[in-house]
Order: structure tokens, then sequence, then C-alpha cells
């Protein structure tokens, strides 16, 4: 992100990423049991797993004015989680 930041941003463009968390998706759905869930949420402070709208809504602040000194970021969008799971 930082190598293309650097190169893009005399040009006005800002660039950043989205790393999502566990997120509740068809893919996750078809491994997704109880235990896992149990376990994925462990390890989520907020106690949730991630929507797909949480993670629009990050891309969206990215994109907005609010986010204009914001560039070369990986933004983590997880809950406060981490993914190593026991």
């Amino acid at each position: 992100m930082r190598n293309i930041a650097f190169d893009l941003g005399p040009m006005g463009i800002r660039v950043n990423g989205v790393a999502p968390g566990a997120t509740r998706t068809d893919a996750l759905k078809s491994v997704l049991n109880d235990e896992i869930e149990k376990t994925m949420l462990a390890h989520t402070p907020v106690n949730r797993l991630g929507e797909r709208d949480d993670m629009a809504n990050a891309a969206l602040f990215l994109c907005s004015p609010a986010a204009s000194w914001i560039s070369g970021q990986i933004l983590t969008v997880s809950g406060g989680g981490v993914q190593e799971l026991d």
C-alpha cells in the first residue's frame, strides 16, 4: 500500500486496503459450525462475527472526504479480534 501510495499520491490518488476479520459470507457459512463460531468469537472482543456491511462501510469511509488524509494504509476491520485460532 505504501509503495503504491507514494507512486500515485502526486496524482491525487489515495491508496488504502481493507483487511477483513471473520465475516459472515457464503464461503464461511459452508464451513461454520457452532464450535468454530465459538472459537472465532473467543478471539473477537466485540463478540460477533463481521457482516458484509461492516467491510463495505470501512471501504466507504476510506473513499470519503473524512479519510482525505489517509493513504498507504491497511485498515483491519475485525471487531478488535485476531484470526489465529486455537
